[in-house]
């Protein structure tokens, strides 16, 4: 596997060599699971197969004439896969992030980040070509900043999955509390976690990554539910035909910057688009592939957010299925958003997981491996209950996950490894445009984080 000398300027291609593997090898058996049920129903990426005597960091799988090897799933199963991965739950709290920063300001960066993050998926592509051994983000953080480089965007890919996890189990808390508002918050975290525990206690989840599906859904059903809500209601609250009172303007300066991790949330998975982009068995059309998605992704996130801040406008909560008058549509849609989570959880924790059964692969035998194992996986669902407890408030969880992480694993770590490995031949147009990008994410990513805080 290449290991890489003299990252402070471009990377060439003829410097990548063969040496000994890197921690952690195990990101291209999580990522798959998540992002492509497909493939890893069929066994395709196991632990001895990427992880073993004589592998390499950046193993060269090209074909004859150098080039990576094809997928074999098919452009509208790829598009799919995207869509599944990238819909997730932070369209419930798009309605929230209008109320906070008002019609034209959050308007603007929805567009925004829309735009950015289509562009960092598309460079991302880029730099999975550059040479053929790259799969994973690890990957190319090593090609363009060496092995610190690899760390970094590991570790901070791990603590978005971990913040993701806690995401998930304050949103199936949240909405048991609609079903059993007798309950305290606080056991319904427990509860939830204790059921979710058999999930993240092993890392065998290929049939679990069907049953994710429920994501994209639960997402679709709550668009239909809220419009249906919207357009039938005659009355306020609840009603676009009576919109409730609205701002323009964010009516709280210092809170409204949270809608930088509010927004970006929706739009961030690129973690997961190596391993979609490799499973396709049309490369040439991943552009296509993305820009379908981000259609996909627009119109349901616009639609919950315009359609739900019309409808409870300055009441509207932080999760916009606390504001839906109860029914069997609503009933429904509360259900399945427990359900989802539930089921995301063990996939999202298992890269976590594995990273760390990694470090002691070699150093324990099979059975204290086994304890070892499941001691970290036990002890990783304990501290998301934990954490779960203690920041309680889902709007706040969302805004950290998004300003912090998303921005850093989504765009400006695209952008920067963009710039290193390929500065030597952008027109200085391109190397410009860039580098605002990369600028203006970080500054939405401080003021994201500094209003998410003033949330909570």
């Amino acid at each position: 596997m290449p290991t890489i000398t003299g990252h402070a300027e471009r990377v060439s291609r003829s410097s990548i060599v063969t040496g000994a593997p890197i921690w952690p090898q195990s990101v291209d058996e999580g990522t798959h699971m998540m992002a492509s049920p497909q493939r890893t129903s069929i066994g395709s990426y196991t632990r001895t197969s990427s992880v073993g005597e004589g592998s390499s960091l950046l193993p060269t799988t090209e074909t004859a004439d150098g080039e990576k090897p094809l997928g074999e799933v098919g452009f509208g199963a790829t598009t799919f896969n995207s869509v599944n991965t990238m819909l997730g739950s932070g369209c419930l709290s798009l309605p929230y992030a209008y109320r906070i920063s008002g019609w034209l300001f959050c308007s603007i960066v929805m567009v925004l980040l829309l735009f950015v993050t289509l562009h960092t998926g598309k460079i991302l592509r880029k730099c999975l070509d550059y040479y053929p051994g790259i799969r994973s983000f690890p990957d190319i953080g090593e090609v363009a900043f060496g092995v610190k480089g690899r760390y970094f965007i590991s570790v901070m890919f791990y603590f978005e999955l971990f913040t993701a996890s806690v995401m998930y189990v304050i949103l199936a808390a949240d909405n048991l509390l609609v079903l059993l508002p007798a309950w305290e918050k606080w056991q319904l975290i427990v509860i939830t976690c204790l059921i979710v525990l058999p999930t993240a206690s092993t890392s065998k989840l290929g049939i679990l990554s069907y049953f994710s599906l429920v994501g994209i859904t639960a997402s679709l059903v709550l668009t239909l539910v809220v419009l249906e809500f919207g357009f039938t209601t005659t009355e306020a609250p609840g009603s676009v035909w009576d919109p409730m009172p609205t701002s323009i303007m964010p009516p709280d300066y210092d809170k409204s910057f949270a809608v930088f991790g509010l927004v970006m949330v929706g739009f961030a998975g690129h973690a997961c688009l190596p391993s979609i982009y490799e499973s396709m068995s049309t490369p040439q059309d991943y552009d296509r592939m993305l820009n379908i998605t981000w259609i996909v992704l627009s119109t349901v996130y616009l639609s919950v957010a315009v359609v739900g801040y019309l409808m409870y406008g300055n009441d509207t909560e932080d999760m916009i299925t606390k504001n839906l008058e109860k029914g069997w549509a609503a009933t429904m849609t509360v259900v399945l958003i427990v359900i989802n989570p539930m089921t995301k959880f063990g996939l999202t924790i298992n890269p976590i997981a594995l990273a760390s059964e990694e470090l002691t692969e070699e150093r324990l035998s099979p059975g204290p491996r086994f304890i070892f194992d499941m001691l970290v996986r036990w002890g990783l669902t304990g501290l998301v209950a934990i954490t779960s407890i203690v920041v309680p408030n889902f709007a706040t969880v969302i805004g950290l996950i998004g300003s912090v992480f998303s921005f850093s694993v989504s765009v400006l770590f695209p952008v920067a490894a963009y710039l290193s490995l390929y500065g030597d031949e952008l027109s200085s147009t391109e190397i410009l445009v860039n580098r605002v990008i990369f600028g203006t994410s970080a500054i939405m990513a401080i003021l994201g984080t500094y209003g998410t805080l003033c949330l909570a």
